[in-house]
């Protein structure tokens, strides 16, 4: 029973942190290359490009592609982009940021 309880209390700290960050850093040898990808022709007038980027399924990253969307009032996009710590690099994922 101590056992199961800590578990919980050890996931529901990690959830915490997690939920409060506004993004996740994964730690990886090395950044993998981008694909050579096609940007699609716009919908129309005022749509902005969301450039494709990088996610962690959990074993590992994994492309998205970019689309198009109209921009958000008092707020701008902010692409990903990938920092190095000592000798690790991890993916901030793109955000929207006022």
């Amino acid at each position: 029973m101590k056992k199961i309880i800590g578990n919980l209390a050890i996931a529901l700290i990690i959830g915490v942190l997690f939920s409060c960050n506004g993004h996740y850093r994964f730690l990886i040898g090395q950044p993998p290359e981008h694909p050579s990808v096609i940007m699609p022709l716009s919908p129309g007038d005022g749509y902005i490009w969301i450039g494709g980027e990088w996610y962690f399924n959990g074993n590992s990253y994994l492309w998205r592609d970019g689309y198009w969307t109209r921009p958000r009032d008092g707020i701008r996009w902010v692409p990903g982009d990938w920092k190095r710590n000592h000798h690790e690099w991890y993916y901030n994922p793109g955000r929207w940021r006022k």
